[in-house]
């Protein structure tokens, strides 16, 4: 038998703590290492006991599940435990393994931990909003990046390169192909095979050597460069 996963599980409501604590304790695939009432507990747990998955509620008054994950450098999967559907998709916007309702079912948690045995990642395809945030992560660290902050994103490899208006570049592991497929199309347009751009953030388009073109975007210095296919198009974004 494989070694079992390990587990912690936040929450603030001592009775749903305790019935999750109950049903995970009935999957042999798993192994729960403790129990926290809240963010500051939680984060002194889970350094500790370095788990492989935290169970996470999301409302934690005066905190939330979102402060927990930007406060703590450990790597771990989440799942995200609420009472409230309308937190579903934002909880996979932050790259969860999945969510769970309350109450939770013992069904529906088989199925999260059948993810979590084989190694399975959130479900992506959402269109963003521009209203949105993005929580990403990089190396051991976590943050979110809200997507009209974001002025450009440049293609290095296959991560990508982020520059916001407070002026952080921010390597992220996602190819460019995937912030084409979920960036709100009104605001974003690929003017390069390696470059999008935040057409709010377009200053101006010029044309550059052998008749090609660039673009500049306000307050950077060095121009973006630009395909000729992509002009015409971000032309009609403008």
């Amino acid at each position: 038998m494989s070694t079992p996963f390990t587990a912690v599980v936040v929450d603030d409501e001592p009775l749903a703590r305790d019935e999750l604590v109950d049903l995970l304790r009935e999957h042999p695939s798993i192994r729960v290492l403790g129990s926290a009432d809240g963010v500051d507990s939680a984060i002194e747990l889970i350094q500790r006991a370095d788990p492989d998955v935290v169970f996470l509620d999301i409302q934690m008054p005066p905190d939330s599940g979102f402060d927990l994950l930007t406060r703590t450098e450990v790597s771990f999967r989440v799942v995200f435990v609420t009472a409230y559907d309308e937190f579903a998709i934002r909880a996979f916007e932050v790259n969860a393994l999945d969510y769970l309702l309350k109450p939770v079912r013992a069904e529906r948690l088989a199925q999260t931990l059948d993810r979590l045995a084989a190694g399975e990642s959130a479900p992506t395809g959402k269109k963003l909003d521009y209203a949105d945030r993005v929580f990403i992560t990089t190396g051991r660290q976590r943050q979110f990046v809200k997507i009209n902050t974001i002025k450009y994103i440049q293609a290095a490899g296959n991560y990508s390169s982020i520059t916001t208006t407070d002026r952080r570049d921010v390597l992220v592991l996602k190819a460019l192909s995937e912030w084409e497929e979920r960036l709100p199309e009104a605001n974003f347009a690929r003017v390069h095979r390696s470059t999008i751009v935040n057409t709010d953030f377009v200053d101006r388009v010029e044309r550059w050597f052998n008749s090609s073109h660039v673009v500049f975007i306000k307050d950077e210095q060095d121009p973006l460069p630009m395909s000729r296919r992509s002009l015409t198009r971000l032309n009609g974004q403008l």
